[in-house]
């Protein structure tokens, strides 16, 4: 496997090996994300493409909270604003 330079992403779209690179995801798992419309990606022909814009906004929309962020929204629902 071609190790990918982070310089590599700066071009907007980039290919599925690319995209495993990026995300550290294998081949297969992007498969299975693509075939259930989990990523969003386009396709030309026979070759699939991602947008690094919609990658990064995949992972933003994936972040688990803390401990810590879960208590203080838990608090603000029940006794009303903390501050």
């Amino acid at each position: 496997m071609t190790k990918v330079k982070n310089s590599d992403f700066q071009k907007p779209y980039i290919s599925l090996e690319e995209a495993s690179e990026y995300l550290s995801l294998k081949k297969l798992t992007l498969y299975s994300y693509t075939s259930k419309n989990v990523l969003p990606y386009y396709k030309i022909r026979r070759k699939i493409l991602f947008k690094v814009s919609e990658l990064n906004e995949f992972i933003e929309n994936n972040r688990v909270k803390s401990n810590a962020e879960i208590e203080t929204e838990a608090l603000t629902k029940i006794f009303g604003s903390t501050t």
